[in-house]
């Protein structure tokens, strides 16, 4: 464990978590990590939040109900940032999508789902060329615990019936984003957690977006010394990022002449 985590965890200590730790001892981590969301949660470091209708007002009356996937999800995403995603993709109406991280397809699936048909709306989810060797990029401690849950592109291959995902191959940090400049109307960014790519895949991020587009950041927990809240927490100096109340994501809204760097 390191240093700064022993030291969280001492001050985040209470009765609840000693008889946790005499009595219960696989219990006592996760509820010392709660309690860690929950006590950085309070303090709203970095980006503040927002309900998710104030960031998404045109998200409140939807011409349709959104399209769920009928059954159970692994990965990290929760059933309400789930929710929020498909709902985003009904209510922007996007046409261009990018995901960085495809893991399973269920976020990549969802936006498929619920884009617009008639408008011909493409998601491009870019991830790890399959069978790529897990030593040649430095995954976190969290990451390698979901390599095991991983079933690369399952609920693309059987929730897309309309062909919207295009699958890209690549490691982020050395993949050719220039071809997607300046065209994307939502960009999603959950590949690697290490500070490197999330900074990285941020940047590129930005410079895919078109003007009036949004970016999605998912892991964010506005917790110090994490690397996604690092990264997000510095570049909300620059763009009026917010986290979307009760969920991992952060959010940036672009307008007119914001989205260059």
């Amino acid at each position: 464990m390191k240093r700064s985590r022993f030291w969280a965890a001492v001050s985040l200590m209470n009765i609840a978590a000693g008889r946790l730790f005499l009595h219960n001892r696989p219990a006592f981590r996760p509820y010392l990590g709660q309690l860690r969301l929950e006590y950085y949660r309070r303090r709203e470091l970095g980006p503040r939040s927002a309900d998710f209708y104030a960031v998404f007002p045109e998200c409140q009356t939807l011409a349709e109900p959104v399209r769920l996937i009928a059954e159970l999800t692994a990965g990290g995403l929760t059933k309400a940032e789930i929710y929020y995603l498909a709902v985003i993709a009904r209510g922007l109406r996007p046409q261009r999508i990018f995901e960085i991280g495809t893991f399973d397809g269920c976020a990549a699936a969802h936006f498929a789902l619920n884009t617009d048909p008639q408008a011909q709306a493409i998601v491009f989810t870019l991830d790890l060329p399959p069978k790529t060797a897990e030593e040649t990029v430095r995954f976190s401690e969290t990451e390698r615990e979901f390599l095991d849950q991983m079933r690369p592109a399952y609920y693309i291959r059987k929730y897309d019936p309309n062909k919207a995902v295009q699958l890209l191959y690549g490691d982020s940090m050395s993949y050719d984003f220039s071809p997607y400049y300046g065209q994307m109307d939502l960009v999603f960014v959950d590949g690697n957690h290490s500070r490197a790519f999330v900074d990285h895949d941020s940047r590129e991020a930005l410079r895919m977006l078109r003007p009036g587009g949004t970016i999605l950041w998912h892991d964010y927990y506005g917790v110090p010394g994490e690397d996604v809240s690092d990264v997000l927490m510095g570049l909300a100096a620059e763009y009026p990022i917010r986290r979307i109340k009760d969920t991992a994501l952060a959010v940036y809204r672009s307008d007119a002449g914001t989205a260059s760097l």
